[in-house]
């Protein structure tokens, strides 16, 4: 993909947000204001399971109620025991589409098919690559290369809004908790959203 190309990609996703808004609010799974704008927060650090780094950074770009334009910047892979979902979906039943800009990743996708039975496949992307995700996938990031930038476009947000975890062996299905460890990673990674 020439640079021209990029630009034009990028340029045609930035005219169809300005075309496309509305002036609704919400929040996220976190509870922040989710205002729809332009660059409304700041950037943030995902912590690692271990809490001792953080394997992405991500920025919003824009937010609105029908969808999340993000640009990640991945570190390293995501170390988590078990694939997780997005719980966004838009009238296609995608849950969010990324262009890699720089590097690129491999993840695993998982599935529960009409059986019950868990399948998957691995997948690998690198600059210019497409990776859309069908909403009732999960999937963990295996490996990247450090530097990997990738522009991300989620769908809405389902009603629950329901993060969570995929138990491989039995295809059975966690919510996410909210946990006290987890946010406190979070602040300790991302110091400039505490209160002052």
């Amino acid at each position: 993909m020439t640079n021209q190309e990029k630009l034009d990609a990028l340029l045609s996703i930035v005219e169809g947000v300005i075309l496309n808004t509305d002036d609704s609010v919400g929040t996220t799974t976190a509870g922040i204001k989710a205002a729809n704008d332009w660059f409304t927060a700041a950037p943030i650090r995902i912590p690692d399971p271990t809490g001792t780094d953080y394997f992405r950074s991500a920025v919003d770009i824009f937010r609105s109620s029908e969808f999340t334009v993000k640009l990640h910047y991945w570190h390293f892979a995501d170390e988590r025991e078990q694939p997780h979902n997005h719980p966004w979906k838009d009238s296609n039943g995608i849950s969010f589409t990324s262009r890699i800009l720089v590097g690129g990743y491999r993840e695993n996708v998982y599935w529960v098919d009409a059986t019950g039975e868990v399948q998957y496949e691995t997948r690998e992307y690198s600059v210019g690559d497409k990776n859309v995700s069908l909403y009732k996938e999960y999937h963990a990031v295996t490996e990247v290369i450090p530097g990997t930038v990738t522009l991300m476009v989620c769908g809405n947000q389902v009603p629950d809004n329901e993060w969570g975890y995929l138990d491989v062996q039995t295809g059975r299905y966690t919510k996410a908790e909210k946990s006290d460890d987890f946010t406190g990673r979070f602040m300790a990674t991302n110091t400039h959203l505490q209160q002052k």
